[in-house]
């Protein structure tokens, strides 16, 4: 994220959205679950992210750093 400035979300969507057509191109199923997966998947990861306090590196990050 710090090198594409986009948000956690986003580039964890395009990541699997890549995956799932990627997938699909390879004759791979492509279902209803497997779309939503990869659409909600980015937002979720940063939602928990913010709640729990951590950075996108996974670390903890301290109330000070706020």
């Amino acid at each position: 994220t710090t090198h594409t400035r986009l948000s956690l979300g986003v580039t964890r969507t395009l990541i699997e959205g890549t995956a799932l057509v990627g997938g699909a191109l390879l004759g791979g199923a492509l279902g209803i679950g497997t779309a939503l997966f990869a659409l909600v998947i980015g937002p979720s990861v940063q939602l928990f992210f913010r709640l729990l306090r951590m950075d996108v590196t996974g670390a903890r990050r301290s109330p000070e750093s706020e």
